[in-house]
């Protein structure tokens, strides 16, 4: 139990970093959630299994106690990354030490890959209806594109790269993460 419950810390701190990114916020969350339902009721028995040996077997009760440490070490890392998960914490965290090199970056064009700050930025688009967008990683799913990214006052009806499942999640002030579908 000790060595999963290793696992399961180490995956959960993988997955905080990997969400620093916008384009893997949302991935880093869906695989937080069903990391969740495999470790969650793992490390429930874990600490119920090491209580029921303590009592039982006077002689085990270091061991025991050493694995109820582990698996609530493990049980308590994985709810604290879901619950910074669900309010982007990574993301705003990473935006944070960024920010900077955004703001620098509203003035003008953007030269592809230039990274800004902890970002790469492979567009920069200024929407009619509004916003500054700076896409920072895009995937396919079919013949459809998903793209993500940071932007200034973005426009709640769509963004440059489509108005298919556009989501916004605010991060500080008028900046925010995103990510949209051109389907």
């Amino acid at each position: 139990m000790r060595l999963a419950s290793k696992l399961c810390i180490g995956a959960s701190l993988a997955l905080l970093v990997l969400s620093i990114w916008p384009a893997r916020m949302s991935l880093g969350l869906f695989a937080a959630f069903t990391f969740s339902l495999i470790w969650l009721p793992l490390t429930a028995f874990a600490v119920l299994r090491s209580a029921s040996q303590e009592c039982q077997r006077p002689g085990e009760a270091a061991r025991a106690s050493r694995t109820r440490s582990w698996a609530l070490s493990a049980g308590a890392t994985l709810l604290l990354t879901l619950a910074a998960l669900c309010v982007s914490l990574p993301v705003r965290l990473g935006f944070a030490a960024s920010r900077s090199a955004f703001e620098a970056g509203l003035a003008g064009p953007h030269d592809p890959g230039r990274p800004l700050g902890l970002y790469r930025v492979d567009r920069r688009d200024a929407d009619p209806r509004g916003g500054v967008y700076f896409r920072t990683g895009t995937s396919e799913d079919g013949p459809f594109i998903t793209s993500w990214g940071i932007a200034h006052r973005p426009n709640p009806k769509g963004s440059p790269y489509g108005m298919g499942r556009y989501d916004r999640v605010h991060l500080t002030g008028d900046w925010y993460a995103f990510s949209a579908s051109d389907h």
